[in-house]
């Protein structure tokens, strides 16, 4: 592509480190307007970002079903708050899990469906080895909290 067509990627770039120049240069002016935007209030901001969210969901497809998804999953983050349900995993695990998919399907492939490789590869092994250590650094480091958190000051500490 570069060989061929060299002249519009080579555009391309310059368009791109153009449109950089530019966005630095309105983001310095805009500053003083940009952090005016702090002091709204939550609740003339927050309906706000909702509508141009569920504008946004519905935009990309234009599918109703998109900015349904978003209002459910929306809902379902706040309930999680509410009842103090860590939200990151659940982001983490949306976003890892077509790629982990994608590879599972691709090493099945190369080992025709059997799924002992997984488990039994050096690599795969040391992969365990390391999830496990680390599991046991945490839950090892929180015993020690809570020790330390149950015998503040009362008694000798062993």
């Amino acid at each position: 592509m570069f060989e061929q067509n060299g002249d519009v990627i080579y555009g391309i770039f310059a368009a791109l480190l153009i449109a950089n120049v530019f966005m630095a240069i309105l983001l310095f002016l805009g500053m003083k307007f940009f952090v005016r935007i702090l002091n709204v209030p939550k609740f003339m901001l927050s309906p706000l970002v909702i509508v141009l969210c569920v504008v946004g969901a519905f935009g990309v497809n234009n599918q109703m079903f998109d900015a349904i998804v978003l209002l459910a999953c929306g809902i379902l983050g706040y309930i999680m708050i509410k009842i103090g349900f860590p939200i990151m995993p659940v982001v983490l695990g949306f976003i890892l899990t077509p790629i982990m998919e994608t590879n599972l399907r691709r090493g099945l492939m190369q080992t025709n469906g059997d799924i002992l490789p997984f488990f039994t590869s050096p690599i795969a092994i040391g992969f365990y080895l390391l999830a496990v250590f680390s599991i046991a650094i945490t839950v090892r480091k929180n015993v020690k909290k809570n020790r330390k958190a149950n015998n503040d000051g009362r008694g000798v500490q062993l």
